[in-house]
């Protein structure tokens, strides 16, 4: 199983979808994610940008899809998926799991 280094804390990790693939799922009965930052941005910058975290201010398609290709794959298998999403995904995490099930 690959183990993806980070050149410091909160640094770039690889898409969703790369890792999901990379890491050969499922290999358990459940399925556990994490869309946190968008690619490229900093965790520093993006609490700068989004806060109060009110609205979306920065839709993601790329993570959006992803994030529902996982919720797709997990109900084709039965599976639980344990999804977590953070506000400086997009600048509010209730808003962006809405727009998940909105399609």
């Amino acid at each position: 199983m690959p183990f993806y280094r980070s050149p410091g804390r909160h640094r770039e990790r690889p898409a969703i979808t790369v890792e999901s693939t990379d890491l050969g799922l499922p290999t358990t009965d459940f399925l556990v994610s994490r869309a946190l930052l968008r690619r490229g941005r900093v965790y520093e910058d993006a609490v700068g940008l989004f806060q109060p975290y009110r609205e979306i201010q920065d839709e993601n398609p790329e993570a959006r899809e992803a994030m529902r290709v996982l919720l797709g794959r997990a109900r084709e298998n039965k599976q639980f998926l344990f999804l977590s999403v953070n506000n400086r995904l997009e600048g509010n995490a209730p808003l962006t799991i809405l727009s998940l099930v909105d399609k």
